[in-house]
């Protein structure tokens, strides 16, 4: 099995015909320089344990834990560690397809980067999101005084700000991530932000 996904890699790279790729083949043949704590090997058994319904969690070069949590036709998750995650999304343009790439670290909140590349691994320089601006986030209820409203953000500080992909649709939420802020205030945070959403068009993210 593994054996084959590293030939198809290689037969659909090596050529122009324009096919859609399989997720598996494009998680499969990575560069290393943007997974570095698995390697062919790791992603490969990742794979074929999903795929055979049990537990995708294997060591990584770093002798921690990473796992295949989600897996579907155009979207994949894995947490590498406890540390951070790792996102992709297949999006449609044309005849060619989009990689959609975030990376979250999340300590001490989650934080995000977001990026877009070409079936073969190479930058997207079409593609690109501006991501929200922190008043975007921001919205009072009509519970909450104005003067408790700018108490709360900023009390926030500095904004750590969290995406993911849809599992299901073509979307991209970011949210304001409160991780590292006061638990005590957290709650009452949570009711003054809220998650902006984008959409992909066939050729952009829209909000």
């Amino acid at each position: 099995m593994k054996r084959l996904f590293v030939i198809l890699f290689v037969l659909l790279t090596a050529t122009r015909i324009c096919v859609a790729v399989p997720i598996d083949t494009l998680f499969a043949g990575m560069p290393d320089r943007l997974l570095p704590l698995l390697n062919l090997d790791n992603r490969l058994d990742c794979l074929d344990l999903y795929n055979g319904k049990m537990n995708a969690e294997v060591t990584n070069l770093f002798g921690e834990r990473s796992r295949l949590t989600v897996k579907t036709a155009d979207y994949l998750r894995v947490e590498l560690s406890a540390a951070s995650r790792m996102e992709l999304k297949l999006l449609s343009m044309g005849n060619d397809t989009v990689i959609g790439r975030i990376h979250t670290v999340l300590t001490p909140a989650a934080d995000s980067r977001v990026e877009f590349f070409t079936t073969a691994w190479k930058p997207c320089g079409t593609v690109h999101v501006v991501p929200p601006k922190e008043n975007d986030f921001w919205v009072r209820p009509d519970t909450v005084t104005e003067a408790r409203f700018e108490e709360l953000r900023r009390a926030a500080g500095l904004a750590w700000v969290e995406a993911v992909f849809s599992s299901t649709g073509d979307t991209l939420t970011y949210s304001l991530s409160l991780d590292n802020v006061r638990s005590d205030w957290r709650e009452e945070m949570r009711s003054c932000v809220r998650p902006v959403t984008y959409r992909w068009d066939g050729t952009k993210f829209v909000h």
